[in-house]
């Protein structure tokens, strides 16, 4: 695999599967329930169940999240699982500064992996930023 950006190859491998590993265990907790998880404050609280009742966006998230992390894993795709993985890190973020800010280290890290495996790739989105 050769890496767009000039940069130490191993820190980049080694992003890629930390963020992958991250996917992994948050997802599969999602479905398994193995990682104790801390109460939320109250506005967080609510927003939870509310997503929860409705019954379908936490098994689809997780089911993403899974896919996902193995194809980082896996070293496919990497670049379009990056891009697909926007949209949930940004949720994340949010989430996090509007409703749990004390409680979102983890989730921080990985917007921030995520930003930075991105710049990483950043040659891959060139030709989709080009005006026509």
């Amino acid at each position: 695999m050769t890496y767009p950006m000039k940069t130490n190859k191993i820190v980049i491998q080694i992003l890629r599967i930390f963020l992958a590993a991250l996917l992994l265990v948050f997802s599969l907790n999602g479905f398994i329930g193995f990682l104790p998880m801390p109460v939320p404050p109250e506005p967080a609280a609510e927003f939870l169940r509310a997503m929860s009742e409705a019954g379908f966006v936490f098994p689809v998230l997780y089911g993403i999240e899974l896919v996902l992390g193995v194809f980082l894993l896996l070293n496919y795709y990497t670049p379009f699982v990056l891009i697909a993985f926007v949209p949930i890190a940004l949720s994340i973020l949010l989430y996090h500064l509007f409703l749990d800010p004390l409680g979102g280290v983890a989730g921080y890290l990985t917007v921030g992996i995520g930003i930075i495996l991105l710049w990483a790739y950043f040659d891959y989105y060139k030709p989709l930023l080009k005006v026509k």
